[in-house]
């Protein structure tokens, strides 16, 4: 009975985990919808460099997806929000580091048009983001400040 029950407790981990990482994984595409479109009319339609451009897309992006991720995807509500707000910020300017950094190589090393850059940026990052949030975020197995 106990071999059965463990089994069941795993499949139930998996699927629950399955169900996470489709969240997650629609909070991003919905979340890169809006990095991009903003991205792009910063940078070709206002004119902003695109460094610039970056930054304002990510602020507005990050915000949408830690109350997505928050809310929906992790569903995590006993930590407080401040804090988990504070731990995403830092996640996400590690990725935005990280964006900013390959955007720049992309297009000033490789010659790499800026939208197809950033097309390239969007899809990296999104597996840091998806790991640090997961793990240190919006983990559960940890105590927080209360």
């Amino acid at each position: 009975v106990s071999v059965l029950t463990s089994t069941d407790s795993s499949m139930k981990q998996l699927i629950n985990h399955g169900r996470q990482f489709m969240r997650f994984g629609l909070v991003g595409v919905a979340n890169s919808l809006l990095d991009f479109t903003v991205f792009f009319l910063l940078h070709e339609v206002f004119n902003f460099g695109y460094v610039s451009a970056n930054g304002g897309a990510w602020l507005l992006a990050a915000s949408f997806s830690f109350f997505g991720n928050k809310y929906w995807t992790f569903r995590v509500h006993d930590i407080k929000a401040a804090t988990q707000y504070m731990r995403f910020l830092i996640v996400s300017c590690i990725g935005l580091g990280i964006s900013t950094g390959l955007l720049f190589m992309l297009i000033e090393f490789a010659g790499i048009a800026a939208i197809s850059a950033k097309v390239i940026c969007i899809v990296i990052v999104a597996f840091w983001n998806f790991y640090a949030n997961k793990l240190w975020t919006f983990s559960v197995r940890e105590t927080v400040w209360k």
